[in-house]
Formats: structure tokens, C-alpha cells, sequence
């Protein structure tokens, strides 16, 4: 597993080359390519965080990828993690105080990008004579809730490593993420010393575009763009073919944000709460899908989502 070297005291450091797959259009290019031996770097492992609300176009994507790793004999693990949906609808049902914060959150559910229309900033705009108010973002907590935290839980299992076992002392990880050269504002470094994000589309000077094309020319299909059927920076386009191909899940989306309203998340008891960026109903939206350019995933730094 991994290769080794010595660093600068002498001591063998293991290398280990992980994967983390969004099942979007880039990370699936950067997994394909590395079943078919394009990438210099391989990876010793490919990992799939699922949060119990993909759309069932993913799911039937990541079988579909699940049996390429196995032709490649590259392991691949589905980590599985709390239901984001259903955790929003416990939360909700429990009740809260008035005076309860969004850190109350903390250990129940990560909080999605929800929007937000606070009751104060509502009565100024109708008293200055009803001007258009675009909600403000709440904090997210989702994706190192649900998509970080478990894939490093599973690493460490991964890695044969004890309860705080310190990676630095004899493992470094490479984590290859499905950012492309179009994308580099969501280029990061890593918080940990152990480990380096590495950006093999960027390396090769792959766009989005490119990836589109490198799929089409191998005779492979264009998979949905990766990302919780319920989450807030889902494109009107997104939202449309989920409504039309999946009426089902777009109903349970409905539900949760109606829900968002009739009862209250921590921290949210002084403003209106929606999915939509719209500040409408989600069920009552109208969706954009001809000129819908707007890409709330630029926000997402973690190469988790959205790729």
C-alpha cells in the first residue's frame, strides 16, 4: 500500500495516494483516467462520501464507476454517513428554544447554505416602499459534516491507524481532487501537515470543456453534476431536471423546505428560511434553465461537491 521515502531526519515516511470522488463530471474524468493509466499519480484508494440524498442518476453512476474500479483493481469504498434530510427533519421535529443559536447544530446535523430572510431587514425594505431583498446565506456546515469528516474517519481505518495516532509520524497522503484548470479558484492547501491536495486536471491543463470531450471521444456518459438533491446551490437547471426525471425526490426537497418554515432550525427563529436563492417557495419557483449561469458551487472549497 503506498510507496515510501526518507525525510529529512532519516525516518521512512509511507505514501499513500487517495482519491476522493464527487461522481460530477471532473472527478469522474480524474477516476477514469486513472483506471486507464493516464495520471502520473495513481491512486492506492477511491472514496465516495454519500449522504443518504444523492439523486438517483448518481447512484446509478457510482454503480456504474464501481465496476471500472473493480476492472482496474483500484479498492473503492462508499462511506456511508447520517442522512443529511433526514437529520434537517429530526432536528426540526425536536423543537427549539428562542434563543438558540446555529452552534446548537453542532453534533446533530451540518448545516446546509440555506437562505435567509431576516424579519428586521424585511420591514426596512416594505417601509423604504417594497425594493427587491435577496436573502443572505447561511453558515455551511454540511460538507465537512457529511462528506470531510467521514472520508478522513475512513482513511484512518484505511491506514491501520489507532484512537489519535498521529499521521505525521510515519504516513503522508496524497488526496487527488477533481478540480479543473477552469476551476483554480477552488484550488486550496491542506489544514493538515500530513497531507497535500493534489490537482491532476490542473496539472494537465483540463477545463471543464475538456473533460466534457475527453468523455464523449472514450464513449463514456455525461454524469449529473454531483450534489445533494436538497442542496441550496443546486443551478435552476439542476433543480429542473430533478423536478422532470425525478419527481419523487423533488417532492421530498419540497417538503424539507417547507418544513424550514413551519417549524425552526437553531439559529434561524428571527428570519424566513429557504432552499431556493430565490427567497420563494420551492414548490412555487419558477426555474431558469435557459440562461441559468449563475454557479453557487464556487463557493465550495473542499473538492467535494459539485465535481
Amino acid at each position: 500500500m503506498g510507496k515510501s521515502r526518507k525525510n529529512e531526519r532519516g525516518h521512512t515516511i509511507k505514501t499513500f495516494n487517495l482519491l476522493n470522488l464527487g461522481a460530477g463530471v471532473q472527478s469522474t474524468v480524474l477516476a477514469l483516467m486513472a483506471c486507464r493509466g493516464e495520471l502520473e499519480l495513481h491512486p492506492d484508494h477511491i472514496m465516495f462520501s454519500d449522504t443518504g440524498n444523492e439523486s438517483k442518476a448518481t447512484y446509478k453512476h457510482i454503480e456504474f464507476l464501481s465496476g471500472e474500479f473493480e476492472k482496474a483493481d483500484i479498492p473503492f469504498t462508499i462511506v456511508k454517513t447520517p442522512g443529511i434530510y433526514e437529520d434537517l427533519m429530526s432536528v426540526m421535529d425536536e423543537g427549539v428554544r428562542e434563543d438558540s443559536k446555529l452552534s446548537d447544530l453542532r453534533n446533530k446535523v451540518g448545516n446546509p447554505p440555506l437562505f435567509i430572510k431576516y424579519h428586521s431587514k424585511v420591514k426596512e425594505i416594505e417601509v423604504l416602499g417594497g425594493r427587491k431583498y435577496n436573502p443572505n446565506i447561511l453558515l455551511r456546515t454540511c460538507t465537512s459534516y457529511y462528506k470531510v469528516d467521514p472520508i478522513y474517519k475512513e482513511l484512518r481505518k484505511v491506514l491501520g491507524m489507532g484512537y489519535r495516532e498521529r499521521y505525521q509520524r510515519n504516513w503522508e497522503c496524497n488526496k487527488m481532487l477533481g478540480i479543473s484548470a477552469d476551476e483554480v479558484y477552488r484550488v486550496k492547501e491542506s489544514k493538515h501537515k500530513w497531507e497535500n491536495n493534489v490537482y491532476p486536471l490542473i496539472d494537465i491543463g483540463f477545463t471543464r470543456n475538456d473533460c466534457y470531450n475527453w468523455l464523449i471521444k472514450n464513449g463514456y456518459s455525461i454524469p449529473p453534476k454531483s450534489s445533494c438533491v436538497i442542496c441550496p446551490f443546486k443551478s435552476d437547471r439542476d433543480f429542473a431536471r430533478i423536478k422532470e426525471e425525478e419527481p419523487d425526490e423533488f417532492e421530498k426537497a419540497c417538503k424539507l423546505d417547507d418544513a424550514l418554515r413551519e417549524k425552526t432550525l437553531p439559529g434561524t427563529s428571527n428570519g424566513i428560511v429557504y432552499l431556493h436563492r430565490s427567497g420563494k417557495p420551492l414548490r412555487d419557483v419558477e426555474f431558469k434553465t435557459k440562461e441559468d449561469s449563475l454557479d453557487m458551487f464556487i463557493n465550495e472549497c473542499e473538492g467535494y461537491c459539485g465535481i
